[in-house]
Order: structure tokens, then C-alpha cells, then sequence
């Protein structure tokens, strides 16, 4: 069994870009939200407005209201129950929500940021075989003692998020490329060129 942009392949020519080491942990998160990111539209596209509007979103789903809205204080909802917040581990947004945080970190730096491309992402990740196989796949020959032992969050081998920074780092310098949470990618996902639907 695979998903259908697992079988075939396809090669891209990844021009130069940078990207933060770490993923953006619920600490940097925070400011965008204490900033006021959730009430200013020119940060956001028109369906993400439209979501913030809709939901009356003030901060992230996973985000628990603890005390009075004014003072900013949150506990995070993980699988199995609500914790203090862990700052340093990953928020959990969806597409509109990171995008808007781009904008906004953008204006405060007068530097374009944007969400990376699945290529870029790939780049970012360790370099695999002509024709990569089961000893290549960590999430295929080991079980979860021994990724949490690597430190590695693969198979919810944690059970939730882990710190940003507590996963080794790719060959080219970068944490949680492979792990932790899914990553929203900039384009959309889609089949390899050559995917055929399995009769």
C-alpha cells in the first residue's frame, strides 16, 4: 500500500532559498497572536479572513484559553489531554494561519518570507538512493523505543510534539524535516507524473 505521490518519481530543479533551522514553535507563534495577527486583514488571504470572521479565531485551535482573554495566557490540548503550554514545541496551525504569520513576519523583518515549496522541502532533507528501499525508511525497520531513544518523533513514538530543536539535524543543517508534524508546503499536493490508479 502506498498514497499516490509515492510511487513514480520526478525530478525539479530547486533554485537557492533559505529556511529557518527549527520549525516555528508556539513561542513565536505567540507573538503574532499577542501582536494582534488574528485582528488585522491585511495579513491574511481572503478565504483565511474569511475563516477568522467565520470562527471568531482569536489563536490557534490547539491553543486553551487559561485566564482572561486580555492577559494571553494558554495551556495546549495535545491527544490525551490538556497540559501548560509547551512553547517550544511546533504549533499546530492550519494553512491560513501560517501563511498569515509569514505576512506578518515579513512586515516586522522588511524581508518576503513564505511557506517552502514540497521540492525545498525535500532539499532540506537528507539525500536518499537512486532507488531507495525499506533500510533506507527509519519509520519502516524501527519501533517507536528506539526513535524516541534517537529522538526522532516518527509513528507517534511520542505521542504528540516534541521540542523544535530536540530532533537531530538533516545532513544539510535543518531539524523536524521528517517527523513531529506534518508541514504545510506552499503547492499543492498532488500524484507523481507517472501514478496510475491500482485496478
Amino acid at each position: 500500500f502506498g498514497w499516490d505521490n509515492e510511487y513514480g518519481s520526478q525530478r525539479l530543479k530547486v533554485g537557492a532559498f533559505q529556511a529557518s533551522r527549527y520549525l516555528i514553535s508556539n513561542g513565536e507563534f505567540y507573538d503574532f497572536v499577542v501582536s494582534g495577527g488574528y485582528r488585522e486583514r491585511r495579513f491574511w488571504s481572503d478565504d483565511g479572513w474569511g475563516q477568522v470572521r467565520l470562527h471568531n479565531k482569536k489563536w490557534p485551535r490547539f491553543w486553551v484559553l487559561d485566564g482572561p482573554a486580555g492577559l494571553h495566557e494558554y495551556r495546549l490540548r495535545t491527544v490525551f489531554d490538556v497540559i501548560p503550554m509547551a512553547w517550544d514545541w511546533p504549533v499546530c496551525v492550519n494553512y491560513h494561519e501560517a501563511k498569515a504569520f509569514c505576512s506578518w513576519r515579513s512586515e516586522r523583518s522588511g524581508t518576503t518570507l513564505r511557506i517552502m515549496t514540497e521540492a525545498e522541502h525535500h532539499r532540506m532533507r537528507d539525500p536518499l538512493p537512486d532507488n531507495p528501499g525499506r533500510k533506507d525508511d527509519m519509520a519502516m525497520h524501527s519501533d517507536g523505543h528506539q526513535l524516541v531513544r534517537q529522538g526522532i518523533n516518527l509513528n507517534l513514538a511520542f505521542g504528540s510534539e516534541t521540542p523544535t530543536d530536540g530532533s537531530p539535524l538533516s545532513a544539510s543543517g535543518f531539524g523536524d524535516v521528517f517527523g513531529n508534524v506534518w508541514q504545510w508546503c506552499e503547492d499543492a499536493f498532488a500524484p507523481l507524473p507517472v501514478f496510475a490508479v491500482h485496478p
